[in-house]
């Protein structure tokens, strides 16, 4: 996985992502769009991410769906959970999916 996450520029490393990804996907930018979903939607967050780490957007995000609080939290993980705390993760998911979480 890390051998495939990053790439070598000019400027030293940076991260690989799809191009065909929207650049404005990969933050919360499309507020409509995440109004807008008409699905059960679970929001998991890992303790130590860089990515999902201030409780204002997490905040801003179970508001915007209309839900008090639609994530689960791993403990002791970073971003990659499924790395970091695979057992903790499975956890988390199952609960979701029998509605404990």
């Amino acid at each position: 996985m890390a051998h495939h996450s990053v790439r070598e520029v000019a400027e030293g490393w940076t991260w690989r992502f799809d191009p065909a990804l929207p650049a404005r996907a990969l933050g919360f930018e499309t507020w409509d769009a995440w109004r807008a979903l008409q699905v059960p939607v679970a929001f998991v967050v890992c303790e130590h991410s860089q990515v999902a780490r201030s409780a204002q957007r997490l905040r801003a995000l179970a508001q915007a769906h209309g839900r008090r609080q639609p994530w689960a939290m791993v403990a002791d993980a970073h971003h990659h959970a499924m790395l970091d705390q695979p057992l903790a993760l499975s956890e988390v998911l199952l609960g979701l999916l029998d509605g404990t979480s």
